[in-house]
């Protein structure tokens, strides 16, 4: 079998663990979560992508490279949503959950 991607063999959903709380308006939860340098980043999404029990969050990979995914939240770009200074984030492929 190829080396292939584990969203790739599947179609599995994409996970970013993060720290959820509660966001300034009622369909909203704040996110952080640590991108591929270690820094810390963060923004206002949709509760509908976001798991606040299970601390993670719906996203979509758009891009990967060794030790890292490109993701993205779907829903990002409505209503002022999404991560604060970028639409589209590093991080390391262990912060990644496919289920």
């Amino acid at each position: 079998m190829r080396n292939e991607r584990p969203c790739l063999r599947k179609k599995l959903q994409a996970f970013l663990r993060c720290e959820v709380f509660d966001g300034m308006f009622s369909d909203e939860y704040g996110v952080e979560a640590i991108d591929h340098d270690g820094n810390s980043v963060s923004g206002f999404f949709v509760k509908g992508i976001i798991d606040k029990e299970k601390q993670r969050m719906a996203v979509e990979i758009a891009n990967e490279e060794s030790g890292s995914y490109l993701v993205w939240a779907p829903g990002q770009s409505c209503g002022g949503k999404g991560w604060i200074n970028a639409t589209k984030i590093w991080v390391p492929k262990t912060m990644v959950v496919f289920e």
